[in-house]
C-alpha cells in the first residue's frame, strides 16, 4: 500500500529557513518525518509537494532529509561518547565504594554515584538512542521514497 505525504507550500517561508534561502525549513522536514512515524517500515512512502513558489523544493527537501541525517548520525555519535565516559566514571564510583571503609559515609556516596551513573548510561541507550535510531531509519526511507512536485 502507497502512503501518501501531502505537503502545501504557498510562500518560500514554507520551504525555506529565514535567514538563509538555500537551506529547507527545519519544521518542514520536521512535519515529513513527524508523518512518516504513522506509517510502517515496509510500506512504500510518496512525498506529495504542492509547489507554489519558483523554488526547486524537491532538491532542497532532499539535502534536508541527508542534513538531518547527518545531524542525528552526530548527535548517536556524541551519545556514545557520553555513555562510555559515564560508564567508566560509575565503574570508578563503584570500585573507590568498595576500597573504602563500610562504615564510612563515603562509601555509601561512592556506592549510589555509581549506581546513579550506570542508570545514565541505560537510560541513554533506552531513551535517547532508540527514538533517534527511529528517526534515523525513517530519514533512510523518506531519502528513497519519490518526491513529486505539482
Amino acid at each position: 500500500m502507497n502512503n501518501i505525504i501531502e505537503v502545501d507550500i504557498e510562500n518560500k517561508e514554507d520551504l525555506v529557513e529565514k535567514y538563509n534561502k538555500d537551506v529547507v525549513s527545519r519544521d518542514l522536514i520536521k512535519y515529513i518525518i513527524d508523518k512518516s512515524l504513522k506509517v510502517d517500515y515496509d510500506a512504500k512512502i510518496e512525498i506529495l509537494i504542492n509547489n507554489k513558489t519558483k523554488l526547486d523544493a524537491k532538491n532542497l527537501i532532499q539535502e534536508g532529509f541527508k542534513m538531518e541525517y547527518k545531524k542525528l548520525s552526530n548527535e548517536k555519535i556524541r551519545g556514545n561518547i557520553i555513555q562510555v565516559i559515564y560508564f567508566f566514571i560509575g565503574l570508578f564510583f563503584l570500585v573507590m565504594s568498595r576500597l573504602l571503609e563500610e562504615t564510612s559515609i563515603f562509601d555509601e556516596i561512592f556506592l549510589i554515584g555509581g549506581w546513579v551513573f550506570i542508570w545514565e548510561v541505560v537510560e541513554l541507550e533506552l531513551f535517547h538512542d532508540f527514538k533517534n535510531g527511529i528517526r534515523r531509519k525513517k530519514l533512510k526511507q523518506l531519502m528513497k521514497s519519490p518526491i513529486t512536485i505539482k
